[in-house]
């Protein structure tokens, strides 16, 4: 029988955890402050969910400043260190991110992995440009060496991937659509430890995204679930 897993108090963080907090929020604010412009392909599905499969398929090209995609696009500070919590009290050997983004949410999952001695991240991230700014903040926190950022769409970098596994925690951020959230999660489950966890972001974002958060939950692979700032977390049998 399945199981909700019970929802946790924020842990007090340690004086070396703080600081590691306190760099990667004083990166971000650099990042808001960016007024150069880059070229993003969005293989998503658009702000509402409006994008077709073949404008998805395709990729939309457009130039947005790193303020916007920061302030739009990274996870906030909140979610972000319930990421952080969670590598850290899991411990996991391998993680795996799908959406890098500008690098924030990997330096989070990085910086626990640091204090944990241990472990390393592979992120996806489908436009260059963000790439090259995330693999920047990583470095400039001291985090590259963790963390290998690859540049693709998901479904094309996945199969290679997937095979350096088993990985023992996953996030799943961008490409908020139903069909294409429910193929990753059958995809990563086989790739997955024994009592791995995924996390799924913008649970909440359609309709279609609710649906699809059901019907993972409910996934005979899943053992518990639970629900925590816009995410979902299911811990595998």
């Amino acid at each position: 029988m399945k199981r909700l897993l019970r929802t946790r108090r924020a842990p007090t963080l340690s004086g070396e955890e703080k600081a590691f907090v306190r760099r990667i929020e004083a990166a971000r604010e650099t990042l808001e402050a960016s007024l150069e412009q880059v070229e993003v392909v969005d293989y998503g599905a658009g702000p509402a969910g409006e994008r077709t499969s073949e404008e998805m398929a395709r990729g939309v090209l457009a130039r947005r400043s790193v303020a916007e995609v920061c302030r739009t696009s990274s996870k906030p500070p909140q979610a972000a260190a319930l990421l952080f919590e969670l590598v850290r009290r899991r411990k996991p050997r391998k993680c795996l991110e799908l959406g890098t983004c500008l690098g924030i949410s990997a330096a989070y999952q990085a910086s626990a992995l640091t204090l944990n001695k241990g472990g390393s991240l592979i992120t996806l991230e489908g436009a260059p440009a963000l790439a090259d700014r995330a693999r920047s903040v990583l470095d400039e926190l001291g985090l590259g060496r963790l963390v290998d950022v690859r540049v693709g769409r998901f479904r094309d970098l996945l199969p290679a991937v997937l095979s350096e596994g088993p990985f023992d925690l996953a996030f799943i951020d961008g490409h908020h659509d139903e069909d294409a959230t429910l193929e990753y999660f059958r995809e990563i489950v086989p790739a997955m430890s024994s009592n791995g966890m995924m996390v799924f972001d913008d649970i909440g974002w359609s309709e279609g995204m609710q649906r699809a958060w059901r019907t993972i939950r409910s996934d005979q692979a899943i053992v518990s679930s639970e629900e925590r700032m816009g995410l979902g977390l299911v811990v595998l049998k």
